[in-house]
């Protein structure tokens, strides 16, 4: 397991930016629930891709007894989806159920929210940081998210760049050491 910046859950769960890079099987869920039942009285935001893995993250977090006011967990896609339509003036979108070829809108339209002077208190207000899962699986429209995610707040990945599984129909995954090393862990905070 390589942590950039961190040594364990507690470091982890103070970074103002880390990542993580593990096979499967090796603890990363385990290491996000152990990071965000370190700091009680936080709230922090929790993403990843699938429901599965939603259910994963949730089912760990309620063994160690974290209490629910402490976390939020979803889908980049659905957490996205619902700051773009909570949005819409400033987003630019307002379809409630987006098909398979309006997502790239949807990543982008919660993107323009959360970069506004707004979006960023928004941001400041509902979440202490934010955890996301299986990074390997972003696409770079995700991963522009998540680069202004972390204008705003401590912002840890994890993941394995070896199993990029979703890079698919046009969309690229993001690259590792040019998107995540470089940009995201150096990238200066407002």
């Amino acid at each position: 397991m390589v942590l950039r910046g961190v040594t364990g859950p507690a470091e982890l769960a103070l970074a103002p930016r880390a990542y993580v890079i593990a096979p499967a099987g090796c603890g990363k869920t385990e290491l996000i629930a152990s990071a965000v039942a370190e700091v009680p009285g936080r709230r922090e935001l929790v993403l990843t891709h699938t429901h599965a893995g939603v259910g994963a993250l949730r089912a760990r977090l309620c063994r160690r007894e974290v209490h629910a006011a402490q976390f939020r967990v979803e889908t980049i896609a659905g957490f996205a989806l619902r700051v773009a339509c909570a949005y819409p003036m400033t987003s630019g979108f307002s379809i409630g159920r987006p098909r398979e070829s309006e997502w790239a809108d949807v990543y982008a339209a919660a993107t323009r929210v959360l970069s506004t002077r707004s979006g960023k208190e928004i941001l400041r207000a509902s979440y202490s940081g934010v955890y996301v899962d299986e990074y390997q699986d972003c696409v770079t429209d995700q991963h522009a998210l998540v680069l202004t995610l972390a204008e705003v707040l401590p912002t840890r990945v994890l993941g394995d760049p070896l199993q990029g599984i979703f890079g698919f129909k046009g969309q690229k995954i993001v690259d590792w050491d040019r998107d995540v090393d470089s940009k995201l862990l150096c990238q200066a905070r407002n």
